[in-house]
């Protein structure tokens, strides 16, 4: 039988959220229209016009300035602390060459109570930088395509694994779940993280190795900042997150790091619930996905335990061969490995396979 599985990384997203090279200036934008009031209008352009980059550094940040001129009094204490984070982590990542390289230098040094913020000023980011933004396109096509005779009807023989902090799947699904908030959406999905697994064990179909952007309750279920859906939010965006923003202190962080102890759920961790999907796979999609070394020792892990030389890999990527030559590596396999690289990045590659 075949059994697909895909590795996302952020380009995967590339058509809501920035990728990580994009970020720091995306995050610096946005705290100078929040703190500053300083922010361009910028003509939107499409990939490879001129001026493409420049409308993907200040695309709707102009609709957050609305949203911020409509807050309430009561709320510019919180946009108040909520900018002065987020200039901090922008000047975190702004010295390191990520803000994963940021967060591990946090860890590493015992900020214990800095690397909270961290998780907690990038989760805000990423759910405003989304419910600005509608989702990715390519979600939405996705989903089409796979559910079968229902809304809830996902393929038993298909699994995503994702590095990526962001909720566009859970975005994407509010049109087949007609409206219902993100959280009941990721249960309806099956998403699991490291601190929280929304659905049986059977029914799992993304796992998260980052965790996700938002916060895990005590009882470990996981929340989007306050239950924040794309539907319920337009106009009052920011308003929602800085609400969520000031009570974050009543659960954990849902965005975790691939570095990070893994707490046990239901007697299982997420990376060897992952290892075991790749090892069970037939056909494996990477998209948008480096393999950098910041990653390599769980990339490893992940890629080392297909020992069948005849598992199809594709690479979907602009700089497929790029990608592919780190695949050789990682899978140990180099020449061996059965690749193919995918050009076209309109819409999520499926292995025809897939369609029986």
């Amino acid at each position: 039988m075949t059994k697909v599985t895909y590795l996302l990384g952020a380009g995967a997203s590339y058509g809501a959220v920035p990728i990580v090279g994009e970020m720091e200036e995306r995050v610096f934008n946005i705290y100078n229209a929040l703190y500053n009031d300083k922010y361009e209008e910028v003509e939107q352009a499409n990939p490879g016009q001129k001026g493409y980059d420049k409308w993907r550094a200040h695309r709707n940040i102009v609709k957050l300035k609305q949203d911020k001129d409509n807050l309430e009094p009561s709320e510019l204490k919180t946009l108040e602390k909520f900018s002065d984070d987020l200039k901090w982590l922008h000047n975190g990542m702004e010295n390191h060459a990520s803000v994963d390289t940021f967060a591990k230098k946090v860890f590493l040094t015992s900020q214990e109570a800095d690397l909270r913020k961290l998780k907690d000023v990038l989760s805000a980011y990423l759910t405003i930088e989304q419910l600005i933004s509608t989702p990715d396109p390519r979600y939405d096509k996705f989903f089409a395509t796979i559910l079968q005779n229902s809304v809830a009807d996902f393929p038993e023989n298909m699994k995503i694994i994702s590095w990526n902090y962001d909720f566009q799947f859970e975005l994407a699904y509010n049109a087949y779940s007609q409206g219902n908030d993100l959280v009941h959406n990721a249960l309806n999905i099956g998403v699991v993280t490291k601190s929280a697994i929304a659905s049986a064990l059977d029914r799992h179909f993304i796992f998260k190795i980052n965790g996700t952007a938002g916060v895990v309750s005590k009882e470990n279920n996981l929340d989007y900042m306050a239950g924040l859906n794309h539907n319920n939010s337009k106009n009052k965006t920011l308003s929602l997150v800085l609400k969520a923003y000031n009570n974050q202190n009543h659960g954990d962080s849902a965005l975790s790091f691939a570095w990070q102890k893994e707490l046990k759920i239901n007697n299982n961790k997420i990376l060897d619930i992952a290892v075991q999907q790749i090892k069970n796979s037939t056909h494996i999609v990477v998209i948008g996905y480096s393999f950098p070394y910041f990653n390599a020792r769980v990339d490893k892990q992940l890629m080392q335990a297909v020992k069948d030389t005849n598992v199809k890999f594709y690479v979907q990527d602009p700089n497929a061969n790029k990608v592919m030559k780190s695949l050789r590596e990682i899978t140990g396999f180099g020449e061996k490995l059965n690749v193919e690289s995918i050009d076209y990045t309109a819409e999520f590659f499926i292995p025809y396979d897939f369609f029986g």
